[in-house]
C-alpha cells in the first residue's frame, strides 16, 4: 500500500491515482509535478503524502477531504496559500512546508 514515483521528472500524476483506495503512503517528491489531480480525493486512507521538491502552484481542496492523512510534506513548492478547507485536515499530525512563501495560512 506504499506507491513511490520520486526523481522521475513526472509533470503530472495520473487521474487514475484515485483508484488506489488501500494507499497509505504515496511518495512522488523531487519531480516537476504542476498539481494534484482532483482525484486524489479518493484516497481515504492515504497517511502519508511527500510531495516537496515540485513544481505545483495551487493545493486544491481536493487535498482536504483525506481524513486519514497524517503527515504532509509540501516543501520547496510554488504555491503561495493553503485551501481555505485546510482545517478539515483532523487527522494532519505532522506539515513540513519549508521554503514556501506564504501569503497567508488560513
Amino acid at each position: 500500500e506504499r506507491l513511490g514515483c520520486s526523481n522521475n521528472e513526472l509533470v503530472k500524476l495520473p487521474e487514475e491515482i484515485g483508484a488506489l483506495k488501500s494507499l497509505k503512503q504515496l511518495s512522488c517528491y523531487e519531480n516537476k509535478i504542476e498539481g494534484l489531480p482532483n482525484t486524489i480525493k479518493s484516497l481515504i486512507n492515504l497517511e502519508d503524502l511527500n510531495i516537496k521538491n515540485n513544481k505545483i502552484t495551487e493545493l486544491k481542496n481536493s487535498i482536504t477531504c483525506l481524513p486519514s492523512l497524517r503527515v504532509l510534506n509540501c516543501s520547496s513548492n510554488n504555491f503561495i496559500i493553503f485551501p481555505s478547507s485546510f482545517g478539515n485536515l483532523s487527522s494532519l499530525k505532522c506539515l513540513f512546508c519549508k521554503d514556501i512563501k506564504f501569503e497567508s495560512i488560513p
